[in-house]
């Protein structure tokens, strides 16, 4: 037997996805589409509000903007020479960043271990709004943080001799 939309084809010739759903399938199948498609598109405007507004824009793009910033303004007026090695404590983030903006040694100080190897002469960025680990218990640490080398933002730079006791 023959369909009179197949243009002569035998019917049983033709393949599934050239056979018509019946009408309700097809609507129900339009809604399903319809409605995973806005799905996408509000949670891609909200993924993109999320990044771009609030306590997640400060962390993961201006606040890493802000010490890079920082950094590379020390470095250009001279402040960091180029054998200086730079800490950072408490970022909550490796530190590499660091290295790839001014091409030196850089550490993360997350223990006792680490805080043994800062030497006098080293700098240390820190973030002035989170809590400092309890390993660290120098006095002369909260005197440097009220007068850095150097700050922008939530970001501030002191000499490692602030983190000895």
């Amino acid at each position: 037997s023959k369909h009179p939309d197949s243009g002569g084809e035998d019917e049983r010739h033709r393949s599934v996805s050239q056979k018509r759903l019946p009408a309700p399938v097809e609507r129900v199948a339009a809604v399903v589409k319809w409605t995973a498609g806005l799905g996408v598109l509000l949670l891609s405007v909200w993924s993109f509000m999320a990044v771009t507004s609030g306590d997640l824009r400060r962390d993961r793009l201006t606040g890493p903007a802000d010490a890079g910033a920082l950094l590379q303004r020390m470095h250009d007026t001279g402040a960091i020479a180029s054998e200086a090695r730079i800490w950072t404590l408490n970022l909550g983030s490796s530190p590499t960043w660091v290295s790839y903006i001014l091409d030196t040694q850089v550490g993360r100080i997350s223990n006792e271990v680490d805080l043994a190897d800062v030497l006098a002469d080293d700098l240390v960025m820190i973030h002035r709004n989170r809590r400092l680990p309890e390993f660290v218990v120098s006095g002369n640490l909260s005197e440097a943080m009220r007068e850095p080398l150097a700050e922008q933002g939530e970001y501030l730079v002191v000499n490692g001799v602030a983190l000895l006791q």
